[in-house]
């Protein structure tokens, strides 16, 4: 439901540090720690969707809000510090086809978080590191980064204006990036991100604009033979504009639109037999947002997007765009949840866009109060715009989450993941692996 900007927030006040603990405490989807699409989407949604109009609760915020940390307290600060410590392992750590040899890891995750606890206004600062170290892979062995600070000011009841700045360092998502997941798997990159957010409510409706730049930076690749490969020609800046407008039907159904422009701009010039392939590329999606108290909350939205480039060479790619997360409350002790997008996103090399076509299904199952069972399947899709050959992705998971009041948690994660090549082809393996990882998380 659209409110008067301030009810919105004091709405939502009493569940935003369960909230944010959720976030920070929720463990990732695959054992070893990689979400399945990750940055390299042309379109990124700058307008993030805002599904939770605060009408139901989930299992894991009601876990969190019983047993979360508290968090320290300094005045108007709250500072949410917490570490994970984990043990994982893998048969297939490389992603490679025939028959690899297997590999286990550790990974310390240490994480800060420092948030005001003003009635209007909001300070956020994060920083958080992922360290993994194989027993004996050490090309795989990476250390990730991340920082960031946002801020959202009132101005008067019914507008805000919100800025967020953040610079991570990342490993390359293996599954989905369109490269041969051997390779990803080793390619690292950073990527800074700036946004400057405003929304302005007037009556049932809301109107909201970003500008937004991202800037991608990738490592030189490291071979099996110590050569180095330089992906230089990858890094590039996306200049993003986009807005959106909403109107409430009820208290919990919003209809709204959404429009973003993108100007890409590769930084090393082009060749002639490979010319830069800066460009432009937007997306028109119109959708729904339910929040239906004990049945059901979620967004579905769908419409087109397009991908140009400024060579002629190149032929722009074109196609439905979707995106949408809903969850089910079957029971007071069961949510499901299903997500699925369909996105077009950058080809690491060529002139090329892909679109990559997901859905994951998820149930969650509260044994008792402090205990979670969850249970996932995934399936995706890469599809070149001028290439016959696709690459589908399985994934089943399962996972036991316990909770001890307020000091710790612990989580076991179990993933299964194919990934093949069709048709087959030359130089792209297809490959499965199953991983465990057993993770502790202190958090005061």
């Amino acid at each position: 439901m659209i409110t008067r900007t301030t009810g919105r927030l004091r709405q939502r006040g009493s569940r935003l540090c369960a909230l944010l603990l959720a976030a920070c405490c929720a463990p990732a989807a695959q054992a070893q720690g990689q979400a399945l699409v990750q940055d390299g989407i042309i379109i990124d949604p700058v307008l993030p969707f805002d599904f939770d109009q605060g009408r139901n609760t989930s299992l894991r915020e009601q876990v969190m809000m019983e047993n979360g940390p508290l968090g320290i307290r300094r005045g108007t600060l709250l500072i949410l510090p917490r570490v994970s410590t984990g043990v994982g392992a893998s048969n297939n750590p490389f992603l490679a086809g025939g028959d690899p040899d297997g590999d286990v890891f550790v990974r310390v995750n240490p994480s800060v978080d420092v948030r005001t606890d003003w009635a209007r206004h909001r300070l956020n600062l994060n920083a958080s590191a992922v360290l993994t170290r194989y027993a004996r892979e050490d090309r795989l062995n990476r250390t990730e980064w991340n920082l960031g600070a946002s801020g959202l000011l009132n101005v008067g009841d019914y507008g805000t204006v919100e800025a967020e700045a953040r610079v991570s360092r990342v490993q390359e998502e293996p599954y989905t990036s369109g490269l041969d997941a051997s390779t990803a798997i080793l390619s690292r990159f950073r990527r800074g991100f700036g946004a400057l957010r405003a929304a302005r409510q007037v009556g049932r409706t809301r109107f909201s604009a970003t500008a937004a730049l991202e800037d991608y930076s990738y490592d030189d690749l490291e071979a099996g033979d110590g050569t180095v490969i330089s992906q230089g020609a990858r890094n590039r800046r996306d200049w993003t504009g986009a807005g959106q407008a909403e109107y409430a039907f009820s208290p919990g159904a919003v209809g709204y639109v959404q429009g973003s422009y993108v100007v890409i701009d590769y930084q090393l010039p082009g060749t002639p037999l490979a010319p830069t392939r800066d460009g432009q590329s937007w997306r028109l999606l119109a959708g729904l947002n339910a929040d239906l108290p004990g049945r059901l909350r979620g967004t579905i939205a769908a419409g087109y997007t397009r991908r140009s480039f400024d060579d002629p060479t190149y032929d722009p790619v074109s196609g439905f765009s979707a995106q949408g997360e809903v969850t089910w409350f079957a029971d007071p002790l069961t949510n499901v949840t299903l997500l699925g997008r369909r996105l077009l996103q950058e080809a690491p090399i060529g002139g090329d866009a892909f679109f990559e076509s997901s859905a994951r299904l998820s149930v969650d199952r509260s044994v008792r109060r402090n205990l979670l069972l969850g249970v996932s399947g995934y399936l995706g899709k890469i599809e070149y715009g001028r290439s016959p050959v696709d690459f589908r992705v399985r994934q089943a998971g399962a996972s036991a989450e316990y909770f001890a009041p307020r000091w710790y948690d612990v989580r076991l994660g179990l993933t299964w993941t194919r990934r093949n090549a069709r048709p087959a082809t030359i130089g792209v393996a297809d490959f499965d692996e199953l991983a465990a990882l057993l993770t502790l998380t202190i958090h005061p």
